[in-house]
């Protein structure tokens, strides 16, 4: 009888293997699993088989950590599956009545990711951890935004410092050596780098070298990162965040209590890991802790499944070390039992043969090499193939077109695309559908290449991820408008918006502007740069006054950009990326309470992290389209076909111009530079421990490049092309040694597989029996490709055609000594104690009911049912499920809201805004003073014949008239202060009254404040507001606690 729960999803067995290792239960296992070999399959088995036979065991019972969230929702659609049919179709009515309690716990399960369960820990011993348990999580964009804020406002407070102190005297240090842009962008990177400080300091080894090493600069960098953790940390605490550092260390630290330890172990038994070879050493000590790997007794079980040959997030902190010392300790020091998954259900026999044939000639691990340096490589697993080709020809083409050194990159890559399209028409010809095709590449910086070519010869297809939504032209192009606004002095963002439709100048325009030669520039080129001139001009004013959506909105009705892009091909994908762009930037803004400037930064931050956002799916997106999408999108799919373009671009990792590098195994280096800021040649003496950290890194970062091709060799199931173009003066024959190295993946491939190139199209055989058809030209079928249609104007640039001018030499003169603006939030104004005030002793936010109040006045909803609160929170970003429990208090504080005065009057105003961004800038009292950028929203603003009125209903638990008034003199008065100057700023009101109305009392109080005050002006009461910040700025600098 076979047993419904070791079937998958769709009610196919497990094999014999898959079967035993799911069923498995006697001893902690770690599994090895290739490519294709089922490795999710036996998971979920092993998972089910768990709770299915244990029938006294919870949901809880059973840990299982993914990789990423979206993981974890297909697993948890796979187990569904499962129970739902065997709660339907089950043999016994024990199997079906139990499947149906498992699907009733599901949603309740712990199935997510490390970050995710850590987080539930902390939330479950939050008084143990120290911590408010109604934390909010940062996202990585969130969080690398906030560390550079942190360390900006910091260090220039330290240095300003009037006296003399240890604080000041290494900030000084580290401007002297580094300058104070440098110093904030090292600073800011050692915060990121937090989980492997403090795991070299939990093993007693130093963050930069040893302190015998160490120069000055260094040394005071080191002090310095002290105090810009603890400012982070301070500043964490305010907004109730953590981030996902803080999950890991805190969680770490949180198990290394044994009563804790025991408490989890009472209510986990099972920990299962999928992609084991993603994790670093933080999570790894994690996970000995839970399971007690070290302590005899425990009765906890691991279940970890893997493949180190598919380890290539390491810009998400994966280590494959972790995962390589892990397989040998749990075989040599545990006793664990250790087994691998090796059949390939995926791919056909050739393409997996001659990927065993390459890639065990890649995978090289010499005894002879440093331990080190042994762990960070793979030794290779040989698949065996299950899918035997029924017709007996080539399956795998390479595609190695020679090119002579005066063609330019876009010639090779549009000789590349357009050979790549003509083969995707023979193929749909043959019978082969769009959607079954897959174009796999290293990164999306050249996907408008393959764009244009799949256009022209008139190819669906779908840009799927990548280096993200903020690559797009159109994204690119209202980016590049943002900046010239935001960093007026960023040459390239100028020549980037000039460049765009929006403006349209010529490249030879911008090569003349370059020179300053503009003489040479057309009267209708020169009438355009003017008019972008004005146009910046125009948007700066506007940019204090609206929002940054309704400054997008201006410039695209100024420009018609929207109607430009629409007739150019992919119009309506164009459109999408416009409007999801104008709706991201306002609810990041909104989010973040960022200006312009901070939008951009976070902006910039998205495209050179890693995160990830994908193009706004149109309908009919799903539909029969070629998809492309870069390697680590197609990570854990199958395409029955796979093309793999421009192996000839994706270089060897090359020696880093960064100021800072990091490798987990040898630490963090940071350049070193002379008393005249220039930095060292690589080859000074000084400059060893950077050299060696830097070395390490590359040959790191030159083997998981091995990996990623690997992994999207084996994404291929019926059909691998490899296409790329090489130098026809390249040496053939010469297979590279690990210390030579390979110079980008063409090479590596023509090498390893000694790929006869250069003798014309034919059919080669390699690894002895394996069929390849080989081209060596830019044609299909013995014809040339042809151009079908006109290139139109606006990809001209991209081919060769206009000479581009070279921005390379571009310099920027940055202040070295200090930050040229400060952004100050309305909030930091206030009180630190406020920033997390509760309401009426609840635990719901008081930031979150008053965005709720204002939302249900706002649309005049003023006796909300629940489906209308649940859509207002969601709208808001508030909790749902907390803003229900609350919904009595809430329509009890709308309606007084509603029946006050101030909202009547505020009604009756000629202009009456909601919820209005506001951005003002403070002038410098002195040279030696940044500006500084007052940011913040009124909830309410209206303009009345007398004046200006801004209306802010405040939920604090006020116990009476008094103490309202109390409150707003103690409290919110920076806060009135700070929002009367801006509407003077912004609208230049002369007269502006601030009410606070407390709806807590059930007759709501209305305190008013009216600006000026008497006797004062609005001069008197702005070097009052900067006054607060500076004195803000210097209360910020503490020494740490744990030095």
């Amino acid at each position: 009888m076979v047993v419904p729960w070791l079937c998958d999803e769709r009610g196919n067995p497990l094999d014999e293997q898959q079967r035993g290792l799911a069923v498995s239960d006697d001893a902690h296992l770690l599994i090895n699993a290739g490519p294709g070999s089922g490795k999710t399959r036996v998971l979920v088995a092993h998972y089910l088989h768990l709770l299915m036979t244990r029938t006294d065991w919870d949901v809880d019972a059973v840990v299982t950590i993914t990789f990423t969230e979206k993981a974890a929702s297909e697993m948890k659609e796979r187990i569904s599956k499962v129970l739902q049919r065997i709660a339907r179709e089950g043999q016994e009515e024990n199997w079906r009545k139990r499947a149906q309690q498992l699907l009733d716990r599901l949603p309740e399960a712990p199935i997510g990711t490390i970050h995710s369960f850590c987080a539930r820990l902390l939330r479950q011993f939050a008084i143990e951890a120290d911590i408010d348990p109604s934390f909010q999580v940062l996202d990585d964009l969130q969080a690398s935004i906030l560390r550079r804020q942190v360390c900006e406002r910091w260090l220039w407070a330290a240095i300003t410092q009037p006296n003399s102190s240890e604080i000041k005297d290494v900030a000084d240090t580290i401007v002297t050596y580094y300058g104070f842009e440098r110093a904030v962008k090292i600073l800011t990177k050692l915060l990121k780098l937090r989980p492997l400080i403090e795991y070299r300091r939990s093993n007693c080894k130093p963050i930069l070298c040893r302190a015998s090493e160490l120069e000055e600069s260094e040394k005071a960098l080191e002090q310095c990162y002290d105090y810009v953790a603890e400012a982070y940390g301070t500043a964490k605490r305010e907004i109730n965040g953590l981030d996902f550092d803080d999950l890991l260390l805190r969680a770490w630290k949180l198990l290394q209590n044994e009563e804790i330890r025991q408490r989890v172990r009472k209510q986990h038994f099972r920990i299962l890991v999928d992609e084991l070879q993603d994790t670093d050493q933080v999570q790894v000590k994690i996970l000995r802790l839970l399971c007690g790997w070290d302590e005899p007794d425990s009765h906890v079980k691991f279940f970890g499944v893997g493949d180190s040959q598919q380890s290539i997030y390491s810009f998400r902190n994966a280590d494959v070390s972790v995962f390589n010392e892990l397989w040998e300790r749990a075989q040599k020091t545990y006793g664990w039992r250790a087994e691998r998954l090796d059949i390939n259900y995926r791919s056909v026999k050739p393409i997996v043969e001659l990927a065993n044939h390459a890639f065990e000639r890649i995978f090289i691990v010499s005894e002879k090499e440093d331990a080190s340096l042994q762990r960070i490589r793979v030794r290779f697993q040989k698949m065996k193939a299950h899918r035997i080709l029924a017709e007996d020809k080539p399956c795998i083409e390479f595609a190695f077109f020679p090119f002579q050194n005066a063609q330019s990159k876009w010639q090779r890559l549009r000789a590349e695309a357009d050979w790549i399209s003509q083969r995707i028409i023979e193929l749909t010809s043959n019978g082969v559908k769009h959607s079954d095709i897959a174009i796999l590449l290293r990164e999306l910086t050249n996907a408008s290449v393959y764009e244009d070519a799949l256009r022209r010869h008139g190819i669906p297809y779908h840009i799927i991820a990548g280096y993200g939504f903020f690559e797009t032209m159109e994204a690119r192009d209202l980016l590049s408008f943002l900046q010239v606004i935001a960093e007026p002095d960023d040459e390239v963002a100028w020549f980037a918006w000039l460049r765009s439709p929006m403006i349209g100048v010529s490249d030879e325009t911008l090569f003349w502007l370059k020179q300053g030669n503009f003489e040479q520039i057309s009267c209708d080129e020169l009438a355009k740069v003017e008019r972008a001139k004005k146009l910046r001009d125009e948007a700066v004013q506007k940019a204090d006054q609206v929002s940054v959506r309704e400054l997008l909105e201006w410039i695209l009705s100024q420009t018609k950009y929207d109607v430009l892009v629409a007739a150019l091909p992919q119009g309506k994908q164009r459109l999408a990326n416009i409007r999801k762009f104008l709706r991201m930037a306002q609810e990041i803004s909104d989010g973040l309470k960022l200006t312009v400037r901070g939008l951009v930064r976070y902006a910039t931050a998205l495209m050179e992290g890693a995160e990830r956002i994908g193009e706004p799916p149109l309908a009919g997106a799903t539909t029969d389209a070629v998809q492309v999408m870069t390697i680590h999108a197609a990570k854990g799919l199958e395409f029955p076909v796979v093309i793999v373009p421009m192996l000839g671009e994706v270089n060897a990792p090359k020696s880093s111009s960064e100021e800072l590098v990091a490798d987990p195994e040898h630490g963090i280096a940071v350049r070193r530079y002379n008393e005249a800021g220039e930095g060292l040649k690589r080859e000074d003496s000084k400059m060893s421990h950077f050299r060696e950290v830097d070395e390490f890194r590359k040959i790191r970062e030159r083997a998981e490049s091995e990996r990623l091709l690997f992994v999207a060799w084996t994404r291929a199931k019926d059909h691998l092309i490899l296409v790329g173009a090489e130098e026809e003066s390249m040496q053939k024959g010469q297979a590279k040694s690990q210390n030579s190295g390979w110079k980008n993946w063409l090479e590596l491939v023509i090498d390893t597989l000694q790929v006869p190139v250069g003798q014309g199209q034919k059919e080669i055989e390699l690894a002895d029996s394996v069929k390849v058809l080989l081209w060596d030209e830019p044609s299909v079928a013995g014809e040339k490709t042809k151009m079908e249609q006109p290139t139109p104007l606006g990809v001209k640039w991209m081919e060769g055609k206009e000479p581009i001018p070279d921005l390379t030499s571009l310099k920027f003169d940055l202040p070295l000594g200090k930050p040229s603006v400060i952004r100050m939030n309305v909030s930091d104004l206030m009180p630190k104690s406020e920033n997390l005030r509760s309401v009426a002793g609840d635990i719901l936010a008081a930031l979150e009911f008053g965005l709720v109040i204002h939302a249900l006045l706002r649309y005049e909803i003023l006796n909300p049912d629940e489906q209308q609160l649940l859509w207002v929170a969601q709208t808001v970003g508030a909790d749902a499920e907390r803003i229900l429990e609350r919904a009595d208090d809430l329509k009890m504080f709308v309606l007084r809201a509603a029946n006050s005065s101030v909202w009547q009057e505020a009604r009756q105003a000629k202009i009456c805004r909601h919820e209005l961004d506001f951005c003002c800038r403070l002038t410098n009292a002195s040279d030696d003073m940044p500006a500084i950028d007052l940011v913040g929203r009124w909830d309410l603003i209206a303009e009345r014949q007398d004046g200006w009125l801004i209306v802010d209903f405040k939920t604090d638990a006020v116990a009476s008239p008094e103490e309202a008034e109390h409150k707003v003199n103690e409290t919110y008065y920076w806060q009135a202060s700070a929002y009367a100057f801006a509407a003077h700023r912004v609208f230049n009101a002369p007269k502006v009254q601030v009410v606070f109305v407390f709806v807590a009392l059930s007759e709501p109080k209305e305190v008013r404040l009216q600006f000026p005050e008497p006797k004062r002006d609005w001069t008197e009461l702005q070097a009052k507001l900067r006054d607060r910040i500076s004195s803000l700025l210097f209360g910020q600098i503490t020494s740490p606690q744990n030095c």
